[in-house]
């Protein structure tokens, strides 16, 4: 999960611990897709938008216990 938070007058990028190699990546993403003025406008309307952030780099295992 990662979320966008103004500090001051910067867009910073968030996971639950914080700001982290991981947030780093996906709000380099989100803001080369466009998607920083968006993020700006709903935090500033009250809104906090949350991203689930997949990638090679920040890979999600779930082990499922096995039934028979």
């Amino acid at each position: 999960m990662v979320h966008p938070a103004l500090l001051g007058d910067k867009l910073a990028w968030m996971t639950p611990a914080g700001i982290t190699s991981i947030s780093i990546d996906a709000g380099q993403h989100a803001e080369a897709a466009g998607y920083a003025a968006q993020c700006r406008k709903l935090l500033l309307d009250g809104f906090t938008p949350i991203f689930e952030w997949c990638s090679p780099r920040n890979q999600i295992v779930i082990l499922y216990p096995r039934i028979d």
